[in-house]
């Protein structure tokens, strides 16, 4: 069983190689991190901001995390689940990959684990590039300084275990919507509209049960926006209660969905 799933997450994998939504991947997590650089590079005019030591990662780490929780990140998932997802559509291939000698239910959890794995890419490229601004910032211009506090390994990890939990909803429910509808712009167009409802839902008393903002949350929280989920809300949990219910929904439409191609 692990071994036909291994076969089938390798011939999954081998599909996204050099695909646009491996690009997609690489080009996004290095994006807002190289942005950031650039943008510190242009303003050399301006008077150098000097973090206590021990904020220096969590300062860069923050400013790099605040257009990707509330923005870019969503926006990514929405496209690279979609395209992968779409994969078979796209080349008319659904007839072949059913034909093979493995189960449906092999197939399902090797797509859906290959973009899963494709986000934990995601995340590390990312946190490359944050790590890339903190060491050779201070060499390119002198108004970052150069940390010379200990890196916060526990702490970077728990908030990126954090803001991967709060994007599982929306993996699944672009899946849902990939696997539904042939139409790439359908989906898309959907995953795009419901990102537009989370700008409301974050000023929204019951905002929390939109299963897109949970990233933005998240982030508000950790830097003490007003834009937060009332007190006792969990927004880890609910994140995973909507990827389960997703991920179940999925499974079963997947399985029993009467076209084949």
């Amino acid at each position: 069983m692990i071994l036909k799933f291994l076969h089938s997450f390798h011939s999954e994998w081998l599909k996204t190689k050099r695909s646009v939504a491996s690009w997609l991947v690489m080009i996004g997590g290095f994006f807002i991190p190289f942005t950031i650089l650039i943008a510190h590079i242009l303003k050399e005019h301006n008077k150098p901001v000097h973090a206590p030591p021990k904020d220096f990662w969590l300062m860069i780490f923050s400013e790099c995390w605040n257009p990707m929780a509330i923005f870019l990140m969503p926006m990514g998932i929405i496209l690279t689940t979609s395209l992968v997802a779409q994969l078979e559509f796209k080349n008319n291939t659904w007839k072949q990959v059913f034909v093979m000698p493995q189960k449906i239910s092999t197939i399902f959890v090797a797509k859906y684990t290959v973009i899963l794995v494709m986000l934990f890419q995601f995340f590390f490229f990312f946190n490359v590039g944050i790590i890339f601004i903190g060491i050779f910032g201070s060499m390119i211009i002198f108004h970052i300084p150069y940390p010379h506090e200990t890196f916060p390994l526990i702490s970077i990890l728990k908030q990126n275990a954090a803001y991967y939990l709060d994007c599982l909803p929306i993996v699944a429910l672009q899946y849902l919507l990939s696997i539904r509808y042939r139409n790439f712009l359908v989906s898309v167009g959907i995953g795009f509209l419901l990102e537009v409802i989370t700008f409301f839902a974050y000023s929204f008393k019951y905002g929390y049960i939109h299963p897109y903002s949970y990233c933005g949350f998240y982030y508000f929280e950790q830097i003490n926006n007003r834009l937060k989920v009332p007190t006792g809300i969990n927004i880890h949990l609910l994140a995973i209660s909507y990827f389960i219910v997703f991920s179940i929904i999925n499974y079963f439409l997947f399985i029993r969905q009467k076209e084949r191609g």
